[in-house]
């Protein structure tokens, strides 16, 4: 799940994954999704990216937007994939 839109886009920007920046662009509001009290696991496949990614602070980024979205994140399992 790497967020990439005109109005936010992770691949631009690798090095800064934090979930403040996602909230002050266009993107948090427009795409914002009442979750109901959903619990929330993240099947987390992991691919060798160019300029590399930093999986924790990665999976952080959507634990944020889970519980701003009024779910519950429950756990996020790291599947291999392919390169």
């Amino acid at each position: 799940m790497l967020e990439n839109t005109r109005d936010y886009n992770q691949y631009q920007n690798l090095a800064d994954l934090s979930y403040q920046r996602f909230r002050q662009s266009p993107a948090y509001l427009k795409y914002r999704t009442d979750l109901h009290g959903a619990r929330v696991t993240i099947e987390y496949v992991q691919r060798l990216q160019p300029k590399g990614i930093d999986t924790v602070r990665h999976i952080e980024f959507w634990k944020q937007w889970i519980s701003d979205n009024r779910g519950t994140f429950e756990i996020a399992r790291r599947l291999q994939g392919a390169g």
